[in-house]
């Protein structure tokens, strides 16, 4: 028995309608009554009341709705833990990152870990920070680095603080503040504001808004973009300013100025995260690397505040 031929059945019964179903599935409506065919014969029961009004499920068809929707979710099931056995076995951990800012750390944590742990195999993808989180959800990466991560997202994953970056105000090097070595954040209360797209980059903006809030006043974000380097070409224009984690200036731009905040106090945190349910010991100790190596590549960041 073809455990799709169950599945096509199910889209079947549902509809109710040989056309929908077929559309749905894509196959011709020939090729699913021979499979629903196929499906009687090997259980010998009628599973479907034809009629000049269309189709209806008989006592047999509704049964197999009811177990037939539970063996189809254990098959999956089983096949999910099946290919995590597989990827344990095997030593490979996926790891999403944004490549213009955490590659280093990620790429600096995967060669430590082949020296520590030569059974680790770490496939690194460069992934948007939404892309990432949907990714880990779907099980097609195993850590997500997302950089910051909106409060209300942190419960749905075991979460693991890589490490706390101060904030920086950027703008033009034409800027009148441009020359500054220090600046307080309050003085670009009047200043127009370029923010990430929160569908792409959530959480950027809230803390962007919750910076400025502290210094008492709410920021005029005028302009949105999908990625740091559009926002570091926005605000070489002039028109804009904006707020981003230290670790943002290695990205190369030309006519931008990363201006150190004198609330040193405004930092952020860039977090792993893993599903609920992840408790594999390799991904664990891909963890720990992480974190010793951010500590050690953002060290920098931090030091001149002190």
């Amino acid at each position: 028995m073809n455990l799709n031929y169950i599945r096509e059945f199910l889209v079947l019964a549902d509809v109710l309608n040989y056309s929908r179903a077929s559309f749905q599935l894509g196959v011709s409506q020939p090729v699913l009554s021979r499979h629903i065919q196929e499906l009687e014969r090997h259980f010998g029961v009628i599973l479907l009341a034809r009629s000049t009004r269309g189709i209806s499920l008989t006592p047999a068809g509704r049964e197999l709705v009811r177990s037939g929707g539970v063996v189809s979710s254990a098959y999956d099931q089983m096949m999910t833990r099946m290919q995590i056995a597989e990827q344990e076995y095997l030593g490979y951990v996926h790891v999403g990152v944004i490549p213009s800012v955490m590659l280093s750390a990620a790429s600096k944590a995967t060669a430590s870990a082949r020296e520590h742990f030569s059974h680790i195999i770490i496939k690194l993808h460069d992934m948007a920070p939404a892309l990432q989180l949907k990714a880990i959800d779907n099980r097609q990466i195993d850590i997500a680095l997302p950089g910051q991560v909106p409060g209300h997202l942190l419960a749905a994953y075991n979460t693991t603080v890589l490490a706390e970056i101060p904030l920086m105000a950027v703008m033009s090097e034409h800027h009148r503040f441009s020359k500054r070595a220090e600046l307080d954040l309050a003085e670009l209360s009047r200043e127009e504001f370029v923010i990430l797209y929160e569908k792409t980059f959530p959480g950027r903006f809230s803390y962007v808004k919750s910076a400025c809030n502290s210094v008492g006043f709410e920021p005029r974000c005028t302009d949105h973009v999908d990625g740091l380097s559009a926002m570091l070409n926005a605000v070489s224009t002039g028109r804009w300013v904006a707020l981003l984690p230290a670790l943002a200036q290695d990205i190369a731009h030309a006519g931008v100025v990363f201006c150190r905040l004198k609330q040193e106090d405004l930092k952020v945190k860039s977090y792993a995260l893993t599903r609920l349910d992840e408790n594999r010991e390799i991904v664990a100790s891909f963890i720990q690397e992480l974190k010793k190596a951010s500590m050690e590549v953002y060290a920098k960041y931090n030091a001149w505040w002190t």
